[in-house]
Order: C-alpha cells, then sequence, then structure tokens
C-alpha cells in the first residue's frame, strides 16, 4: 500500500520518512491520503482514498498506520491494555547490535506498538578513564548511543539505558584492573566505597548520553552476594541486609544524578528482611520489576507482583521469551507463562 502523508504535520512527516527509508512504508503523491488528529483514543477511519488517524501518544500514531494497512474500510477502535510496553535487547551476549540494526529494530517496534526501549549493557558502554571497561566486547562508544537516540526522538520514542550495579559482572572481572572490586566471580564488593565510585561513573555516563530519567539498574541474581571477598573483608553479614543496604545506596546515587531507577526485584521474593525494612528505602521514585519465565498459573504471580507493590507502591511486568535453552525458542511454554502472568498483572492494579 502506498501512503500519501502531505498532509500530516512536520513532526509526524519525519517519523513517515525514516519509516520509509528503513523500507517500512511505502510513499507517493499517488498514494492513500493520511490525515491525523491528536486526541485520547486510538481510532482508524478508513475509507477510498482516504485515512484519518486519532492517536494519543505519537508512538501511537505511526502503530495506528502500520495496523491500518490490513484493515478493511470502515471506523477501527484499537484498545491499548498498557501505558507503558517496552523491550529489551541484549547487547551483553554474542554480539552488540550496531546503530543501523537497532534503528531497524526501533521502526519495527513502534509499528508494533511499543514505546520504548531498553539496551541491556552489562559493561558493554565506554566510561571514560576506564579503558578495560567493555575492552574487546564491541562496547557502544557514546556518539553511537547519541546517534541511536536522536533516530528515536524522531517517533517520540524513549531509549532507556539497563545496566548492572550488582552482579552478571563476570566480563568485567575477566580484567586485573577490577579484581578489587570482586565479591564473588560475578558480583560487585558492596560497602566498598571504590565500587560507588565505579557505579557513580556509569550513572553520570548515561546521565549524559541518555535524554530519560529512567534507568534500570539490574541488581538480579545475586545469590552468592556476601559470600566471597565480603567476608574476608566486613565478616559474615545476613545477605538481605547487604542487598538492602547497597540497593538504598544506589537509590541514593540515582537521586544524586537525576535518575528514577528501576530494578530487577527477585531478591525480595523470598526475602527475610520485614515488610518495614523494604518499604523504607522506597520514596515513590523506584520501581520494581517482576520477572518470573517458569510459572504458569495465575496466582504465584499475583502473589508476589501484590508484594512487591505494598513494598514500593508500584509494580512493573518483565516476560522472557524462552529462547536460553538452545537454539530453537519454545514459543508454546513462554506463550502460556505470560497469559498466566498477563491476568495477575491487570488483577495487581493494571499493566503499566
Amino acid at each position: 500500500m502506498i501512503f500519501d502523508c502531505s498532509r500530516l504535520p512536520e513532526t509526524l512527516k519525519r517519523g513517515t520518512d525514516a519509516l520509509k527509508e528503513n523500507g517500512f512504508l511505502t510513499l507517493g503523491s499517488d498514494g492513500i491520503a493520511v490525515e491525523a488528529l491528536l486526541g485520547t483514543q486510538i481510532v482508524v477511519e478508513k475509507s477510498e482514498g482516504r485515512i484519518l488517524i486519532t492517536y494519543d501518544t505519537v508512538p501511537h500514531f505511526y502503530m495506528a498506520l502500520a495496523r491500518s494497512i490490513g484493515m478493511q474500510n470502515g471506523i477501527h477502535r484499537i484498545a491499548q491494555n498498557a501505558k507503558y510496553l517496552g523491550f529489551m535487547l541484549d547487547c551483553s551476549r554474542n554480539a552488540v547490535a550496531k546503530p543501523d540494526m537497532v534503528k531497524r529494530l526501533i521502526c519495527t517496534l513502534v509499528t508494533a506498538g511499543y514505546n520504548y526501549l531498553e539496551l541491556y549493557m552489562e559493561d558493554t558502554y565506554e566510561l571514560q578513564g576506564e579503558p578495560y571497561f567493555g575492552y574487546m566486547r564491541g562496547r557502544y562508544r557514546a556518539e553511537e548511543l547519541r546517534e541511536i537516540i536522536s533516530f528515536a526522538d524522531i517517533f517520540q520514542f524513549e531509549i532507556v539505558p539497563c545496566i548492572q550495579t550488582l552482579g552478571h559482572l563476570e566480563r568485567l572481572f575477566t580484567w586485573a584492573v577490577y579484581r578489587d572490586f570482586l565479591d564473588t566471580p560475578d558480583i560487585l564488593l558492596t560497602k566498598d566505597e571504590r565500587t560507588y565510585q565505579l557505579i557513580r561513573k556509569c550513572l553520570k555516563f548515561c546521565r549524559e548520553v541518555f535524554h530519560t530519567k529512567r534507568i534500570n539498574i539490574g541488581t538480579d541474581e545475586a545469590a552468592s552476594l556476601g559470600r566471597g571477598k565480603y567476608i574476608d573483608r566486613f565478616g559474615y553479614e545476613p545477605k538481605h541486609e547487604i542487598y538492602l543496604r547497597h540497593l538504598k545506596k544506589v537509590f541514593q546515587i540515582c537521586k544524586e544524578e537525576g535518575f528514577e531507577p528501576e530494578f530487577w526485584a527477585d531478591a525480595f521474593y523470598n526475602t527475610e528482611s520485614s515488610k518495614e525494612e523494604i518499604a523504607e528505602i522506597f520514596d515513590g521514585s523506584q520501581m520494581p520489576i517482576y520477572w518470573e519465565y517458569s510459572l504458569t498459573t495465575k496466582e504465584p504471580h499475583y502473589e508476589k507482583m501484590t508484594a512487591l507493590k505494598e513494598y514500593a507502591g508500584k509494580v512493573k511486568y518483565a516476560g522472557g521469551c524462552w529462547k536460553w535453552i538452545g537454539y530453537a525458542p519454545d514459543n508454546a511454554y513462554s506463550d502460556s507463562v505470560h497469559r498466566a502472568a498477563l491476568e495477575a498483572a491487570m488483577e495487581c492494579g493494571g499493566i503499566d
């Protein structure tokens, strides 16, 4: 289908031109005329030679335009159950996606109804004064990230940094210069001020490059926290106490650097900390992310989501597609988990 987007405002035409350049739209003066109207819902009115799109957000305009290709003439209302719908791209295993590939992904996501992309970067971004941070790992340069973000801005599409401030840093510890930051083979040595200086440097880089206040600070799967070098340096402490103290410290650094952090909240699923101890570290600007990729019934999802919401006042759900067990994805199992979790999220107070 050929679209004539000459009647659109310049802000939207920039997006349609970008979609055309990346092979997602065909534009021409002989195409069906597209008009747009900002509103509070998403409606496509399609007739012979004309499409009128009422949209609530700019990314949703492009989603509605893409969907209109397969619509019959008539009025079509598109319901959105989630205010925010995002995708996390793993840039820390196997390869770091080049900017051109990320741009094409942004086009795919925006036409599919997504409004943000998280770039998962454990150590795959440059830090000034840290030549071995992400060395030989295909790390992003600041100008490459700015190129990606500038492209996303065309669609008012958000690019969110997703880093690690506790675990999943085994590649970083390959280099001897970071051995002093090591607690266990993949976890930072908390309570050491040098660790927090490095974390602040990471956050400062993200603040300088990214346009958003949101940042995912990781902290997931830190089961061996405080069980390595930490014991030699500081003695034995319960893991939940170490984790809470560390999280509170990182939250404070985020606040000082102008970020509202999100974090993987699996450490709170079966914690020994009291509700009062956990709630005390939240001030309303932090977002716990619930993730659980193995449960196919609604009730356990709902129980964990509700607990996290009680701690922080809000909660976000992140699903995973089962691709990590081999070369072929298990889509059927992924779907059964997502359906149960999404149903639980709606009952928990809606998906945000």
